[in-house]
């Protein structure tokens, strides 16, 4: 998934023995968050949130508290990666129009736009002249 964007988690609480449906909460845990949410009429509990905007990996797992009739249970720890949200970048130059001249002074602008998502981009932009020497940077 990528980072910043949503998804959602989904726990079904089912009964090993006995035909009552469960209630209580579930607490799903991703990453370092904790979100806790009753279970619905079903036995089902549902959020939605989003994954961290740092790219790397993520333990996602649901903890049923438990109830008065029912035992606490947990389930198996998923690892979901977080990748790198794909961006895109247009390079500007003014005055624009016909060739440069050595020695005139020309303004560079780039714009970083996310390929999806609200999460902007952050860090720095070099310009490079000749593809190797740093003519400026903007972080």
């Amino acid at each position: 998934m990528a980072a910043g964007s949503s998804f959602t988690l989904t726990a079904t609480v089912i009964p090993q023995t006995g035909t009552a449906t469960p209630s209580g909460n579930v607490v799903f845990n991703v990453g370092v968050a904790t979100y806790t949410v009753a279970l619905n009429a079903s036995g089902v509990a549902t959020y939605t949130a989003n994954a961290p905007v740092s790219v790397g990996q993520m333990a996602i797992s649901a903890d049923y508290q438990g109830s008065s009739t029912y035992a606490a249970s947990n389930s198996v720890t998923l690892i979901e990666t977080v990748t790198a949200i794909a961006t895109s970048t247009v390079l500007s130059i003014s005055p624009s129009g016909g060739s440069l001249v050595a020695g005139a002074a020309y303004t560079l602008a780039a714009k970083v736009t996310p390929a999806s998502g609200s999460v902007m981009p952050s860090g720095s932009v070099s310009f490079l002249g000749n593809a190797s020497s740093v003519v400026g940077r903007y972080t």
